[in-house]
């Protein structure tokens, strides 16, 4: 199971003053449950995301989100990685009932024992249907380690396959190019090193391959939606006027 997620995550928040908070792309795959909506179908797959996502909160949050690795989740159901790009679409729709009977166990659960709760029921899944790719893990664990600093000829050599077989591959497991997975984790690298207090944005750009600082910020700006020193700035406002609760737990 630790090799198929990255994390499992919750977060809440007691209503309070509405606030916009931006979630990122991160090459990933979540599965999403909302314990404060009152909707039918509280529970969503959030699919790969390439552009960044403004959520207005303005109401009670109590959430519970399982992460997993880029490319994991098709070890748990079957789905077209292009047709959930960008896209939130019910559980249901890939789970039937057995996504009804979780979320109605996860609602009467002790909050503490939820994860516990959502880790037995993906370990029932992942033995029904395991279908790893093994060639998508390889290429993957190559862009990540280079820090999304790595050439398509390269993952060719290093896997055997052809660049189109390798596009095919990546389509329907993450629903993206290896390139734009590329672009992704580079942006993910340069944000975490750089913080808040980063100041030598061309210094940060040579390290990280980019072409010179504004094509940094252009690619900061495609998956944030700001520049970096707007996108700090606008994380520390959040941070200082709205106390937002996230516990992660990492495999």
């Amino acid at each position: 199971m630790s090799s198929f997620i990255e994390c499992f995550w919750t977060s809440e928040l007691e209503s309070g003053s509405p606030f916009q908070r931006r979630v990122l792309p991160d090459g990933c795959m979540d599965i999403l449950f909302d314990f404060a909506t009152a909707a039918n179908s509280p529970a969503s797959v959030i699919g790969t995301m390439t552009r960044p996502l403004n959520v207005v909160i303005a109401h009670r949050v109590d959430l519970l989100g399982v992460r997993f690795r880029p490319g994991a989740l098709s070890n748990f159901m079957s789905f077209d990685g292009v047709e959930l790009l960008d896209a939130r679409v019910d559980l249901a729709n890939f789970w039937g009932r057995f996504a009804e009977e979780l979320c109605g166990r996860l609602s009467e659960a002790a909050p503490i024992n939820r994860i516990s709760v959502l880790e037995t029921a993906l370990a029932r899944r992942a033995n029904a249907r395991s279908k790893r790719d093994p060639f998508v893990e390889h290429c993957v664990k190559r862009i990540e380690t280079a820090n999304g600093a790595l050439r398509i000829a390269d993952l060719e050599r290093s896997s055997g396959l052809t660049s189109r077989q390798i596009e095919r591959k990546f389509a329907r497991c993450l629903g993206i190019s290896p390139k734009m997975f590329s672009r992704i984790i580079r942006f993910k690298r340069v944000a975490a090193a750089a913080g808040p207090r980063a100041r030598d944005w061309a210094g940060l750009a040579a390290a990280f391959g980019f072409a010179d600082q504004p094509h940094l910020v252009r690619e900061f700006k495609a998956f944030s939606g700001s520049t970096p020193v707007e996108h700090f700035a606008e994380a520390h406002e959040t941070a200082r006027h709205v106390e937002f609760i996230q516990d992660v737990q990492i495999f």
